[in-house]
């Protein structure tokens, strides 16, 4: 089992997540919403690599909360350690309109027939 790389979708999603909530505390592993994006995570590493097994613990809830911490740090303009795409999707989407962002996670989540019920939760 290995645990790939965050996408550029899966961390667009996770982006929007912080940017919607960018209230100074990282949101908890057992929040509705990490939940439901780490689920949703799942999914689209299934649909995109439908023969490949990963760990359960791969797009876990804690692993959601991970990135989102690391988009706190960026955000505070704190040294940890990030991935090169988080640090150039920080820069492109920091400033930009929350609506920007979340019009881009809802293409995404449309993208891999996420139903309309998870896409107003996360």
């Amino acid at each position: 089992m290995n645990f790939p790389r965050y996408s550029f979708e899966e961390t667009i999603l996770v982006l929007d997540l912080y940017l919607r909530n960018r209230d100074g505390s990282v949101l908890p592993v057992k929040d509705i919403r990490v939940i439901t994006l780490s689920g949703i995570l799942k999914e689209i590493r299934h649909k995109n690599y439908p023969k490949r097994k990963f760990s359960e613990s791969c797009r876990s809830s804690a692993s959601v909360v991970y990135k989102l911490t690391i988009f706190k740090r960026l955000d505070e303009n704190k040294k940890y350690a990030h991935s090169k795409l988080d640090a150039e999707l920080w820069r492109e989407y920091k400033n930009k309109s929350l609506s920007e962002i979340n019009a881009e996670a809802k293409d995404i989540k449309k993208k891999y027939h996420i139903g309309e019920e998870l896409i107003g939760l996360n």
